[in-house]
């Protein structure tokens, strides 16, 4: 750390000396393919200088020949779906051990599979597609199939603790949601309520929900226990929650969001913009300010994130006053305990990082995405070559501790340890961090 501020290694790969002999220089303007290997030789060199092989991540497999549909990381095996001879109608789902690599099993299933969830504590492995209502639920641990659904107009909201939340629209006046077992699919409780806009908090869709806030398209609001769907409160937000909802344009525009036990409503009607908190349980309003920022709100380190696409605020969780306002950035989060890591508005977004007290621009980190925790940025120089990044937590600084093949540092997942990415080649690579 330098003056509170985290040392972030990633504007510079290491770089080729400036006197290297002519005969060196003469060598290295051989033919492209040569080139680009020489320098990838050499900055691998420097970087092994750098920082100690025990400092390196470690591929550790490599799943099946072609990309995958879908992927997820579990604590000791990685599960991929891919697409069958009909896209259509079948999938090939399979595990891979994450400590030698190998095939634990694979098993086909009469469905599209786009989208995996994995509950580690249940030991079960979710399969669905982007559109169609069915669902698969398989062990985790065997690939046996527990227990499918093809319920119209149903969705999966989230999957953690042994249970399945369920949401189906039965009607435009009526939504049903229910907890069901994971392993089994009985249901554990249902309640029907209003048709639903809102679904929160953030914590809902992690790995320990405890409470479901549900919005309705009228604004009236419902906090359940989500263990046994017990109510715990109710009340109205007074506002109704239109489909057609842009803040980038300055007609009428409200947002519900939901973050750890405040409900945020930000709205902007007849010109004048206001942003209420309100408390969850029990119900009632916290603080309304008027002519602040309008947008969607969300956590950001010691302030609540406002963003609209054209620029991010910070309000004061405590009382709703604006702390700062920084244009050009169309979003933010929390970082660390001091710092926002935002995106620009570029076409390919930049990033960077913000010290969260000010919205000050700290350091600027290109096309860098932050993955759990770890910093993944994509290298203009070289095609396919993605440099990831850790902090040290002995000195707080972040080193450079590998590559990966991959066109873009997207669509990758980091959990316990490891690292899943998709892959230039096309399988889904696996690393362990140091």
């Amino acid at each position: 750390m330098s003056a509170g501020v985290p040392i972030i290694d990633l504007d510079v790969l290491p770089p080729r000396s400036r006197t290297e002999p002519r005969s060196l220089r003469l060598r290295l303007a051989a033919a492209r393919p040569v080139l680009v290997a020489g320098v990838i030789v050499l900055a691998l060199a420097v970087l092994g200088a750098a920082v100690p092989p025990s400092h390196r991540m470690t591929r550790v497999l490599s799943a099946g020949g072609t990309a995958s549909a879908a992927f997820v990381l579990g604590p000791d095996s990685l599960y991929t779906a891919q697409f069958g001879n009909d896209p259509n109608s079948s999938s090939s789902v399979r595990a891979f051990s994450l400590l030698d690599g190998s095939l634990r099993w694979a098993v086909g299933v009469p469905q599209n599979v786009q989208n995996l969830v994995l509950d580690p504590r249940a030991h079960v492995l979710m399969g669905r597609s982007g559109v169609d209502p069915r669902m698969i639920f398989l062990d985790a641990d065997s690939g046996d199939e527990l227990w499918h659904s093809a319920d119209a107009n149903t969705s999966v909201v989230g999957m953690a603790n042994g249970g399945v939340l369920i949401r189906t629209d039965l009607s435009q006046t009526e939504t049903r949601l229910r907890l069901a077992d994971a392993r089994t699919g009985r249901q554990v409780w249902s309640r029907t309520v209003d048709p639903t806009a809102e679904l929160g908090p953030d914590d809902l869709y992690g790995d320990s929900p405890s409470r479901i806030v549900v919005v309705a398209t009228t604004g009236e609001l419902t906090v359940l226990n989500y263990a046994d769907g017990a109510v715990l409160s109710q009340g109205n937000l007074r506002v109704n929650l239109p489909a057609d909802n842009d803040p980038y344009f300055p007609g009428d525009f409200v947002a519900v969001s939901t973050v750890g036990d405040h409900v945020y409503v930000s709205r902007r009607a007849d010109g004048r913009a206001t942003l209420t908190a309100y408390t969850t349980v029990p119900f009632g309003r916290q603080w309304q300010v008027v002519g602040g920022p309008v947008g969607q709100v969300h956590e950001c380190a010691t302030v609540l994130c406002v963003a609209d696409t054209r620029f991010v605020s910070a309000v004061d969780p405590a009382t709703g006053a604006t702390r700062w306002s920084e244009p050009n950035w169309s979003t933010a989060f929390g970082y660390d305990a001091t710092h926002l890591f935002a995106y620009d508005q570029q076409e390919k977004p930049g990033s960077a990082l913000l010290d969260a007290s000010t919205g000050k621009l700290v350091r600027r980190l290109g096309q860098t995405i932050f993955v759990g925790g770890l910093l993944l940025r994509s290298d203009d120089r070289f095609r396919a070559r993605v440099w990831v990044a850790q902090t040290d937590p002995s000195d707080g600084r972040t080193h450079i501790v590998g590559s990966l093949d991959s066109e873009a540092p997207y669509g990758c997942e980091a959990r316990g340890g490891y690292l899943a990415c998709p892959t230039a080649a096309g399988p889904t690579g696996v690393w362990r961090m140091p």
